[in-house]
Order: structure tokens, then sequence, then C-alpha cells
């Protein structure tokens, strides 16, 4: 053990072990959790020290041997549901079956009719059909209305023929798309007799159960090469009259008779609990990657020294320097409000799908806008926080072996999947113009509800006098309610104005956009430091122990934004200017403090080795001789004189020397 990391440990007073069980749920959960890992462990495929250096083919086939693995571990030993959530984050790796365990099987529990889920769910559980899910195409991706792919139902057949029209309706970027699924949710224009019918999902078969080759009229495979996630085919799809039966429509919402009659038959609103599942995964997503970016970056901070005051005693721990506390534990800080939201959003979202077996969609409207614009603002701080932790740890940083390319490439793609984060705004934003309204009017709101006071909160400043008032989540409440409201507000007047001189919604809205993602950022920044407020108020009655580290990652997450988007917050001198100190000054104090315990709250995480898989993070901090040991396994060095050396470069020096 790293005597730096050691001293860490022994100084700090955090019940890491009742901690653990805490974020974890149970210290049931917790031992659950350790068990599963040693299944993971002791499989060879899911082996991680070598996977830098594998070619992208040699990565898929690791994927594919993954998924073998994972589902013997599953079937082997039993697992229920909740085992197999937890196996997934031990895995920590994506593979090509992703979307077959999520989107795809949840679109049979939720879009079929009884009928067709009793046939295709066992299928699918039993992985006899592998599938995915198919929206996106080449030229279209958010504006579903824009899709091109068509469905053309034939009455004397009673069949529907699947077309491809144009090279941009090709479907495009479906994970597991390319090369391991045998189906698709398929997702396309409705036409019956000439007539349009909308969009609507179909189950169509791609490749033989026999040979795994295409079926006549399919055009599949890999997209190629990108930014990371290479275990995953993501893939392209081309349909040319492809014919599938008429119970191959996913008929829950919507049905097409054998006469050809169409009739809505459920509320149309389903479609969205695919993109809805997602969301929530997303955020608990944002909270794993950011646990991971700030134990690496932590615990090197606290192993690397550099510099020192004094040049005869010994240099000075990264951690110990004011700048490095100020630009990573606000990740640390992060990762836990981040935990708090996903506990809250995966509640609102049981509640709703409770409700939706009742056919009741109350909830449908706000978990839609609230996800929407949670998973816009996290994907963003998540992504940005592993980039801030790469940065911080210094040259070794950009070193594959550090973990943080590699986390990067394979995160920030949830920036663009599952809706724009900039195009999710809009549906944040819509809600809370109808929210506001609402409030106006006298009713009580559910969710926001800091927006039945929106004019007054818009209007006043805030009333901090000493730095430690910022301490209070009252206080904090009211700044981040304050910009909210005031944002909104005046959206609203805007709109108002610009339709009350002769303007139509439509470009009122459009030259608007870049006001309404800051309204949809402003809300949900709202919500993320109330989920935190609640949460720790919550510790406090139940784990008294927990609360005061709880209490001050907190404070450090509502303040830390606060100056970080100080000019929100002044421009309207909500904020005076001896405010806006008081925040820099708490903020400098309260990370001093946080620094203290910064190890044991990253040690909290319960990460292992194998899932940080990084040289800079290891939890026995031998950093150095884990980038020694990297570096040997490159494959240049397997040879002292490199292939391609003698033929192109030893004739360069010969002709020097001549």
């Amino acid at each position: 053990m790293n005597a730096d990391l050691l001293h860490e440990r022994n100084r700090s007073a955090v019940p890491v072990a009742e901690l653990t069980h805490f974020l974890d749920g149970n210290e049931s959960i917790t031992r659950r959790k350790i068990f599963l890992h040693s299944l993971i462990e002791a499989h060879h495929a899911f082996r991680r020290d070598d996977v830098v250096f594998l070619s992208r083919s040699a990565r898929y086939k690791r994927g594919l041997e993954m998924v073998n693995a994972y589902r013997t571990i599953i079937n082997e030993n039993n697992l229920s549901k909740d085992d197999i959530a937890l196996l997934d984050r031990i895995v920590d790796e994506w593979m090509p079956n992703a979307l077959h365990e999520s989107m795809f099987k949840f679109c049979i529990n939720n879009l079929c009719t009884e009928v067709q889920k009793r046939k295709w769910l066992p299928l699918a559980e039993s992985y006899a059909i592998l599938g995915t899910y198919a929206q996106t195409e080449l030229g279209h991706g958010s504006n579903v209305r824009g899709l091109e792919t068509t469905a053309t139902f034939e009455a004397a057949r009673d069949e529907f023929v699947l077309c491809s029209p144009t090279l941009t309706a090709a479907k495009w970027w479906p994970g597991g798309l390319g090369k391991f699924c045998t189906h698709a949710v398929v997702y396309a224009q409705l036409y019956i007799d000439g007539r349009h019918h909308g969009l609507h999902p179909f189950l169509v078969q791609l490749r033989s159960l026999d040979n795994h080759m295409p079926l006549p009229g399919v055009t599949v495979g890999d997209i190629g090469p990108k930014f990371a996630f290479h275990t995953v085919d993501n893939g392209f799809l081309r349909l040319d009259n492809v014919r599938i039966p008429r119970d191959q429509m996913l008929m829950k919402t919507a049905a097409v008779s054998r006469d050809g009659r169409f009739e809505r038959v459920g509320d149309d609103r389903l479609v969205y609990g695919p993109m809805l599942m997602m969301r929530v995964w997303i955020i608990q997503a944002s909270e794993y990657f950011l646990a991971k970016s700030a134990t690496i970056a932590v615990r090197y901070s606290a192993v690397r020294r550099q510099g020192s005051a004094d040049p005869s005693g010994p240099e000075t721990q990264v951690l110990d320097y004011p700048i490095q506390q100020w630009r990573i534990l606000p990740v640390l800080a992060a990762a836990y409000a981040a935990h708090f939201t996903r506990l809250r959003i995966s509640a609102l979202f049981a509640e709703l799908q409770s409700g939706l077996e009742r056919a009741d969609y109350t909830l449908l409207p706000q978990l839609h806008a609230t996800s929407s614009g949670l998973k816009s603002v996290l994907s963003f701080i998540t992504s940005e926080g592993i980039e801030a932790c790469r940065l911080a740890c210094g040259g070794h940083g950009y070193s594959l072996a550090s973990a943080f390319p590699e986390m990067y490439g394979n995160f920030s793609h949830l920036i663009t999947a599952e809706g724009e984060n900039y195009l999710l705004t809009q549906q944040t934003t819509r809600f809370l113009l109808k929210a506001l309204q609402q409030a106006r009017g006298g009713s009580k709101l559910r969710t926001a509800a800091y927006l039945e006071h929106a004019d007054r909160l818009a209007s006043e400043t805030c009333s901090v006098r000493t730095a430690d008032e910022w301490l209070d989540p009252q206080a904090q409440l009211h700044a981040y309610g304050h910009r909210a409201s005031r944002l909104l507000v005046s959206l609203a007047d805007r709109l108002h104005s610009e339709v009350a001189a002769g303007g139509t919604p439509e470009c009122a809205w459009q030259s608007a956009l870049i006001e309404v993602a800051r309204v949809s950022k402003a809300h949900t920044w709202y919500i993320l430091v109330a989920n935190f407020v609640e949460g720790v108020a919550t510790v406090k009655r139940e784990h008294p122990n927990l609360y005061p580290y709880l209490r001050l990652l907190s404070n450090v997450f509502a303040l830390a934004n606060v100056e970080r988007d100080m000019g929100d917050f002044s421009e309207d001198a909500y904020l005076s200017p001896i405010q806006a100190a008081f925040v820099r000054s708490q903020l400098q104090r309260l990370l001093a403090e946080l620094r203290t315990d910064a190890v044991a709250l990253v040690d909290a995480f319960g990460l292992s080795d194998r899932q940080v898989n990084s040289a800079l993070g290891r939890h026995d901090g031998h950093v150095y001789q884990a980038l020694a040991d990297f570096a040997q396994r490159e494959p240049l060095n397997a040879s002292e004189v490199a292939d391609g050396f003698e033929e192109n470069i030893r004739p360069l020096m010969r002709q020097s020397r001549a």
C-alpha cells in the first residue's frame, strides 16, 4: 500500500463501510455485489488488462465472449433481476447485447399485446432471438416525424411490406444491429391503401436463425470505427420490400385488422416508454462515471507529489494544492448529487410504470420533462467531469493507462444518444411554460412547486449577509429557484410579446431557442440541488453518522456551481459583489475541509480495481509500477527493432553516411 494513500485512509473519520452500504442500498446488497464480482473476476472473458491493445475486430470478438460468459453466469447462478442489475454495473463494459437487454425487451414488454408478449418475450429472454431497437436513420435523428422507412399493409397477403425508400432512410447507429442481432424493433411510417397513419413499431427478422446470414431484402452491417464503444456493433439497415406478418406490428397502442382497418386501441404516449427508460439509465450511468472519474483523480492526487514550498522538505501532495481541490472535488460532489437524483427519478419511473398498468398517465408529462432535462444536464456534467479529472492528472492522464480517454469516449456518446441534449431542452421548457401558466391560474404543482411563486422569486434578491449563511440549504435553493424563475418568466414574456406583435408562435419559439436551453438548464440544476438537499435531510434522520459528510458534499455541489455560473446569478443584481465574494470564500473553505476525507469518500463507492481499470486509480496506490507494467504490455515492445524500420529508415541512415 502506498504510504500516502494509507495515511489518507487512517486519518479520515468517514465510516466507509456504512457509507458504502448506504450507496448500495443496504449491507446485504454490498455483500451480493462482492459475490457477483467474484464471478466476473474468475472468468477470462472479462479481463481488462489487455483491451486497449486489441484491434477493433478482436475487441468485438471479446464482446461476444463476454455476452456468452454473462449469460452463463446468470443461468448457472439463477440470478434474479436485481442481481442482473448489479452484475451489469460490475461488468462495466458495453456488450453487443446492450440494446437486446434494454430497449428490445422493454418494447416487447410494454408495446406488445399480451398475446404478442407471450410469443416473443420468452424467445428474447432465452436468447432464441437477439434484438435491437432501430429508430434513428442516416438522415433523421431526433425528428421522428421525419423518419422515412415505410411499412405498407397488403390486405391480400395479410402482411406489411417494409422499405427504406432512400439512402437517408437507412437505419443508422442502433447498437447490436451490425452483426449481433437477428431481429429489430423497426420504427416505420404506416400506410394503408395510400393513407398515412403515423409512425409505429414493427418486429422485423433480419437474419436467419440457422446460419445468421441476412435474409432476402435485408442489407445490414457495422457503420465503422467510432470515437470509442469498440465492443458494440452500431449498425446500418436498409430494407427492400421485406415482408412480415401483420401480427408483427407491436399493437398495444394501435392495431391493423385483417381487412386493413387502422384503430387506436391504447394510449400512443406509451411509445415514449423506451426513451424514458434509457434516460433514467443515463442518469444512473452519470453517477457511475462521475464516481469512477473522481476515484481515479482523488487517489492519484493523493499519491502524486510535486513541488514544495520548502526546498529541503518532501514534495507536496498534489491534493494539498487548493487549485487541485477546486478542479476535482466538485466532480466528487457531483457523483453524490447524481446518486440522490438517480434514487428520485428511479422511484418516479417505477411509480409511472405501475400507473401505466392501470392506464394512469398522470406522471408521464412530468417524468418526460424532468428526465429530458436531467439527461441533458447530467450527461454534460459527466463528460466535463471526466475531462476535468483527466486534465487534473497531468501528462499521465493522456495515457490510455489512466482510463480517462476510453471513459470519455464511452460516455460522451450519451450527449447525443436518446435525444440530442439541446433539442431535449425544448421538451423540458415547454412543460415548464405550461406549469407556469397553471401556477398563475392558482393550480398546485406536484413537480417544480417553486413555480407557484415564480413571479415573486424572479423579482427577489439574495438576502445572504455572511459567508456562513451560504451553508443554509434554503439560501442555496432560493438562489437556484430565483435563477430558474427569472429565466422562465423572461422567456414567457418574450414569447408573448413576439406573438402579440404579429409573429407566429413557431417563429417566436425558434428565435428563442438559446433562452429555451438556459431555462431548462436552470430548472434542472434546481432539481439536482433540491434532490441533494432533501436526500441529505433524510440521511440526518436515518444515518446520522453519514450526515456531516453528505452535508459537506451537498454544500460543495451547490456553491461550486453558483460560482461556475456566477453570471447567471449576478446579471440581474440578484447577487451583490460582496455576496459573490462570500460564495468564493466559503467554497474554498469547504473544499479544504472536504480534502481531508476525499480518499475515504471515493473508497465508499466500492469500486474494484477491475472496474476502475486505471493505473492511476489503483486502490493500493502503486501507480508508477502499474504505468511501467502497462508500457511492457505494448505490442511494439515485443521486439527491439520495430517492424518496418529496416526497409524504411535504415536506407535513409545509409544515405546520410554516403
